[in-house]
């Protein structure tokens, strides 16, 4: 069936569009492929293949491929690597300076904002409810 064909039908198939005259002249190419090539159509039906057996573990396939992506394998990499005790205690001691230094400069801080809001207080002029008080 021509390609110009197609493009008149209308209805509930899939892929179908609606067109405003019978007589219409459409590139077909704006809207892709409706039919894979050969080839991409046999790579199709075998990774349909496979996710089924997959789907149903009735694994067969002499070709038994798993695709993870990279950082699944970067991070399988890294929880891999076994530490000893020292380098354990090691990474720990540092965790713990780390969050010594922060809870340190958290400290310094909210005592500098005291400082500034007690100093604020001192400084501003007294509003009439204060005054009466």
């Amino acid at each position: 069936m021509p390609s110009s064909i197609a493009s008149g039908r209308t209805g509930s198939s899939r892929g179908s569009y609606r067109i405003t005259s019978k007589k219409s002249n459409v590139d077909e190419t704006l809207f892709g492929n409706k039919k894979p090539s050969s080839a991409q159509g046999r790579r199709n039906s075998e990774i349909r293949k496979v996710q089924e057996e997959v789907r149903t573990g009735n694994v067969t396939s002499i070709n038994k491929v798993s695709v993870l992506p990279q950082s699944e394998i970067i991070r399988m990499k890294h929880q891999a690597v076994i530490l000893s005790k020292e380098e354990q205690m090691q990474q720990k001691k540092i965790l713990d300076e780390q969050n010594e230094k922060q809870m340190a400069a958290a400290k310094a801080k909210r005592q500098r904002m005291q400082e500034l809001e007690a100093q604020k207080k001192l400084e501003a002029p007294l509003d009439s409810t204060q005054q009466e008080e």
